[in-house]
């Protein structure tokens, strides 16, 4: 064997493993869960407004309050408060405690999951603290009147059996 295959033997080599040692570290990556959209404020006491709307990238997320304030923040941990095996499955929702921090601010959420309701605590610079909770608002799905809804005798046509 020349040098020169040995060479790119062991850079193929060396590729692969590569490849493998990326694929195995990956797989107990999980993305953030999704908070991305516009959330309802309940039990602010007014000074946050009434509506939080978030934007999202992975875990760096911009809050917009109603009130005028603006923070981001980045996710710094997202943890399941129960692991048990009953609390994994499919059927059972499980409670979720996240953490964020930036800009001088803590908001920490705690809740069944990332579909919301949240309650969430959100302390600031010089002693500024807030609790209230965000859910998703509740949209109202239009009202379709039903085509057979008028289907009356006279306009009903029936066809006769051969």
């Amino acid at each position: 064997m020349s040098r020169a295959t040995f060479g790119y033997v062991v850079a193929l080599v060396v590729c692969v493993v590569g490849v493998f040692v990326i694929l195995e570290r990956g797989t107990k990556l999980t993305a953030p869960p999704d908070l991305s959209g516009e959330w309802q404020i309940l039990d602010t006491g007014g000074t946050l407004g009434e509506t939080l709307i978030v934007h999202q990238s992975g875990q760096f997320i911009r809050l917009n309050f109603q009130g005028g304030l603006k923070l981001n923040v980045k996710m710094v941990s997202p943890v399941a408060a129960d692991k048990s095996e009953a609390a994994t499955s499919a059927t059972t929702r499980r409670a979720m405690e996240m953490k964020f921090v930036g800009d001088g601010w803590t908001l920490t959420a705690l809740g069944a999951g990332a579909e919301g309701p949240l309650i969430c605590r959100l302390a600031g610079p010089e002693d500024e603290h807030h609790g209230f909770t965000v859910t998703r608002p509740i949209l109202e799905e239009p009202t379709q009147p039903d085509p057979l809804a008028d289907a009356s005798p006279s306009n009903t046509v029936v066809a006769d059996a051969p």
